[in-house]
């Protein structure tokens, strides 16, 4: 497990959200991972979620406190948490600013309805590709849909180990975008 502890982000937000931004910019695949302790879990004890986690174009970020915790006591300078939920909500401003598309695949019909007025309504030059809910075995059909439409960020609420799982199934297949497994985030933004 040192291995993802290694591997994660120690810098700060501002740096953070700075260098995805120019990933979006320059059309450069990136997979983030917003650790939580469940999800390091899971990566060593499942060999494609390890390979998810430890691909080149994959960034770890520090999302609970037990993370960072953890990371101090394995000796590793970490600047601190970085939720997935602020990471999300930057990445609609980035996406508003640079009049991005965006799409999502997870959470309940409900939750997307409630995001997409509130989409609308704060980030109007944000460009929304796709709302799918995750209560489905449509898989296939989405990533189809996603590849079609090529978006420049894509969020799976799908809860862990399957959005991560989901993002890493069809990565390869993808040109370009921000891939977030952003799990409950959806719906506190959502309100």
């Amino acid at each position: 497990m040192r291995e993802f502890f290694e591997k994660l982000y120690k810098g700060d937000d501002v740096t953070l959200y700075a260098r995805l931004r120019e990933r979006l910019l320059n059309h450069q695949k990136t997979m983030v991972v917003t650790a939580n302790p469940e999800i390091l879990m899971k990566a060593s004890q499942d060999e494609t979620m390890r390979q998810a986690l430890m691909n080149e174009s994959t960034w770890i970020t520090p999302d609970g406190e037990g993370v960072v915790h953890a990371t101090k006591q394995l000796g590793y300078h970490l600047w601190g948490k970085i939720a997935g939920v602020e990471t999300v909500e930057k990445l609609f401003e980035i996406g508003n600013e640079e009049e991005l598309g965006l799409y999502i695949y997870g959470s309940k019909q409900e939750v997307l309805d409630a995001l997409a007025e509130k989409l609308k309504a704060r980030y109007p030059h944000l460009q929304i590709l796709g709302l799918k809910n995750g209560y489905t075995n449509h898989d296939d059909e989405v990533a189809s849909d996603m590849l079609a439409k090529q978006p420049d960020i894509v969020l799976t609420a799908l809860g862990v180990p399957r959005q991560e799982l989901f993002i890493w199934k069809y990565f390869h297949q993808f040109d370009q975008g921000v891939f977030v497994g952003c799990g409950g985030s959806l719906d506190v933004l959502s309100g």
